[in-house]
């Protein structure tokens, strides 16, 4: 693999670049981007990067975007490890580059490809839409024709739904999954996210009255059923929306 250099830009540039205007550590930071796109040649290009306290892999990212290479694609958007649209390969480990520090980082010069799993669009930018295309696939919530009243859940089931709505689809699972990343069954196997995405969907309730049902008939018998093994749900004669359980 081909790797390409370009230099850093002056120290002593314009107050308005926000790496050089203070915190410089004195140090430079060697980051080798795999640049290209479908079908054409990739290559590494190693950009010189001065090193800010504090600075995180999108940060240089953005610092060769501003000053180096105005060319470079790379998908972001909150910097805040919240939307997940900066996932990439640092070092060989898929990771948020807004939450890998440089100073974290074995000495030496960083790398940063593309996640493999996913379809190349440009430089560090993948498709993840197979994502979004399994997710539609998977039923939401639908209460009976004749169901004309909302539910009522307790709230420890709520907070197990929640659980599930905590990923911020970075899809770093899904790249690191073998079966998609090394034998490309992504036609055969949805991946680890889909199937959490699938479990918050079969934790909401949109059978209670069978639920309810199969309790009454444990309890006359007996039988024995976790607390968890399903969502508890009741019927509510009130119209407040705080009691309605899902969107």
């Amino acid at each position: 693999m081909a790797v390409l250099d370009q230099p850093a830009a002056s120290v002593d540039a314009s107050p308005e670049n926000a790496l050089t205007a203070s915190g410089l550590t004195g140090e430079t930071l060697t980051l080798r981007v795999l640049k290209g796109v479908p079908g054409g040649e990739t290559a590494e290009v190693a950009y010189q990067v001065p090193v800010v306290t504090g600075m995180v892999i999108l940060d240089a990212v953005h610092y060769v975007q501003h000053n180096l290479d105005t060319d470079l694609a790379c998908r972001w958007n909150c910097k805040a490890a919240k939307c997940g649209s900066c996932s990439a390969e640092v070092n060989g480990h898929p990771v948020l580059m807004c939450k890998t520090r440089v100073d974290d980082l074995p000495p030496g010069p960083v790398t940063v490809h593309p996640l493999k799993s996913f379809p190349l669009i440009k430089d560090l930018v993948t498709d993840v839409s197979r994502n979004y295309e399994v997710n539609r696939e998977i039923p939401p919530f639908t209460a009976a024709p004749d169901d004309g009243t909302p539910w009522r859940i307790p709230q420890e089931d709520i907070d197990r739904l929640y659980e599930f709505r905590k990923c911020i689809e970075c899809f770093l699972c899904q790249d690191v999954c073998h079966i998609i990343r090394s034998h490309d069954l992504s036609d055969r196997f949805y991946g680890p996210g889909s199937s959490y995405a699938s479990r918050h969907s079969r934790c909401i309730p949109r059978t209670c009255s069978i639920v309810a049902s199969r309790r009454a008939s444990r309890a006359v018998s007996g039988t024995a059923t976790s607390p968890s093994a399903a969502p508890r749900c009741v019927r509510s004669t009130s119209t407040s929306p705080t009691t309605r359980s899902s969107r």
